[in-house]
């Protein structure tokens, strides 16, 4: 994930408010502790995204 991360911050000049905030969590998660909780840790936040993009694509469709 590290490195995928530093290709699209590498390649993206001017990152929108949605890509900023994935690449902040992405920071998170490569700097957390490493312990049993980090495959949690990315279930939540896969939830999260999906519930965001969900709410986010019906407010377009409306």
């Amino acid at each position: 994930m590290g490195s995928v991360k530093r290709d699209i911050e590498r390649k993206v000049e001017n990152p929108n408010r949605r890509l900023k905030s994935l690449l902040e969590i992405s920071e998170r998660i490569l700097t957390q502790s490493k312990n049993s909780n980090i495959v949690f840790m990315l279930q939540k936040w896969n939830v999260f995204l999906k519930v965001n993009l969900i709410r986010d694509m019906s407010l377009v469709v409306k």
